[in-house]
């Protein structure tokens, strides 16, 4: 989604003769991007950035679509070093120092992070992403009322987005303001009663052991109507983390009917591993890393299904690799309920 946004910034940016050839080779780039060909997707945008007559801001936006490229294929340092140049030639731009933030997030350098995104609240202090992951940072951090003043401004400024309520929620439910956390949960299910939001209430009640809560907002999940193959991974991948698997399979199933993907193929092998049918969570993940070699999460659920059928060499294996992709990838995984 965001590189549909790239581009359409780019497009009402490009003037002169940098209108012949960047806007083409940016529109390829970001094409390649949203189909997850990554190195075909970094050529078209270098191509881009060496077209005749881009200038700064141009060449700006151009450099901000590589660095989410290279974020996306863990190329975190080539991604920094994009976003750097983007600041350097755009320093009121607050979106850079915004990018810059996520991917030292990425790479665990939270002290930096939290300066850039000090520096994107200041740049544009009614910036609704900046305070969004300013207080997702500072919650992480443990600054729990730094946070809740983050997303108190987030939310009004646009009081009618959900995720700064699903955000807030959960820094209350953390601090046991539960009826200051549902009440949160359920404005955001006012504003888009959507799958996200039902399920992200229903996991609530599920931590507070109310299962039959839990289940109520999980059927309202389900009796949704979804037709695109994107909708329903999406909604698989929630079911299978919320101990829904058999639910999710249904849904993984009608997405593969629509469309074929490595994320897809993640999703139901993701929903076998939490039913424990190794061999089938095993073939899928196959499947999925034949498609994206480098996708991490199946990298590493591979190798715990293959831990778990007795076949540790390789899982130990699989792990490893998935660890040096990706160091944060284990704890990820273990939130999602998935651990050797």
């Amino acid at each position: 989604m965001k590189s549909l946004a790239f581009s359409g910034l780019f497009f009402l940016l490009v003037t002169g003769s940098a209108a012949a050839a960047a806007p083409s080779d940016f529109s390829a780039c970001s094409k390649a991007y949203q189909e997850r060909k990554f190195d075909d997707a970094i050529a078209l945008c270098n191509r881009a950035l060496n077209a005749r007559g881009v200038d700064d801001s141009d060449r700006a936006f151009v450099l901000r679509m590589r660095g989410a490229i290279y974020r996306q294929m863990r190329k975190l340092d080539d991604a920094i070093a994009d976003f750097s140049e983007v600041i350097r030639l755009k320093p009121r731009f607050a979106q850079g120092y915004l990018d810059r933030a996520l991917a030292l997030i990425d790479k665990r350098e939270t002290d930096l992070a939290s300066m850039d995104l000090d520096a994107a609240v200041r740049v544009e202090p009614d910036n609704f992403d900046a305070r969004l992951n300013r207080g997702y940072l500072r919650s992480t951090q443990g600054q729990n009322d730094l946070a809740l003043a983050d997303y108190d401004a987030a939310i009004r400024l646009r009081p009618r987005n959900a995720q700064g309520y699903l955000r807030r929620a959960r820094v209350h439910f953390d601090q046991k303001q539960f009826d200051e956390a549902f009440q949160d949960y359920s404005q955001a299910i006012k504003i888009i009663p959507s799958v996200s939001t039902w399920m992200t209430r229903g996991r609530a009640y599920a931590r507070l052991g109310q299962a039959d809560n839990a289940n109520k907002d999980y059927d309202e999940a389900l009796k949704i109507d979804l037709k695109s193959a994107s909708e329903l991974n999406n909604r698989c991948y929630e079911l299978a983390a919320a101990g829904r698997a058999q639910d999710a399979l249904a849904d993984c199933n009608k997405a593969l009917a629509l469309e074929t993907s490595a994320r897809i193929l993640d999703s139901r092998g993701y929903a076998y591993l939490r039913l424990q049918n190794f061999p089938a969570a095993i073939t899928d993940y196959d499947a999925a890393l034949r498609m994206d070699p480098k996708m991490t999460v199946s990298l590493y659920g591979r190798g715990v299904a293959k831990l778990k059928s007795g076949n540790a060499e390789q899982g130990k294996a699989d792990i490893a690799d998935a660890v040096k992709l990706d160091g944060a990838i284990a704890e990820k995984m273990a939130e999602l309920g998935v651990a050797p």
